[in-house]
């Protein structure tokens, strides 16, 4: 109920922005890092990435993680000013799911070299096993089409994200030779090197 009330509320621009501008100072209740002069908005996305990366692990839940991400989506043309935990944590998730997606690969390579007999008696997990390839590549796209969208609507008010991806923008090559990727790469890319040769 609280994922649907979130999903409602993050499709107006004003709740999206406001988030961001309510500032607090050390939130007592987050127990998982101690943070300060953190934004309601920061918090909302953090608690959000951090039930989409349990979910990922744990439950496997496609709802879940498609109405969080899909939230995550709407919010993401209204991030201003991230905390560094926040832009970290959402490279951490692009991580998480970069690890996931080269071993579905492997899973999937290990079995196509295998013979077509034995193929064949596991068809069934071959199947599962490419479901969730696609499952997984549809997450990465919106974790990627989350990162341009806030890139492209508020660049300046971003630093620490900026800072985030540059640093580890080597997590971003492999994903360069992919078509369904390519686009929102470029895109991030483009950003990048405007940035660089704007310091």
């Amino acid at each position: 109920m609280s994922l649907i009330i979130l999903l409602i509320l993050s499709e107006h621009e004003y709740f999206n922005r406001t988030t961001h501008e309510i500032k607090l100072k050390t939130p007592i209740w987050y127990n998982e890092r101690t943070i300060s002069e953190v934004s309601l908005g920061d918090l909302l996305i953090s608690i959000v990435l951090r039930a989409v990366q349990y979910n990922m692990a744990r439950m496997r839940d496609k709802y879940l993680h498609t109405n969080c991400l899909a939230a995550l989506a709407n919010m993401s043309n209204q991030f201003q000013n991230l905390h560094t935990f926040v832009s970290q944590r959402i490279i951490s998730l692009f991580q998480l799911l970069s690890r996931k997606h080269l071993k579905i690969i492997e899973t999937i390579e290990q079995s196509s070299s295998k013979s077509a007999t034995t193929i064949a008696s596991n068809d069934e997990e071959f199947n599962d096993t490419t479901q969730d390839l696609t499952i997984i590549e549809d997450v990465i796209r919106t974790v990627l089409e989350i990162l341009n969208s806030c890139l492209l609507n508020q660049l300046k008010e971003n630093i620490n994200l900026i800072y985030a991806l540059l640093y580890n923008r080597e997590i971003f090559e492999s994903y360069r030779t992919y078509s369904s990727f390519q686009d929102l790469l470029q895109n991030i890319d483009l950003v990048k090197i405007k940035t660089t040769i704007k310091k």
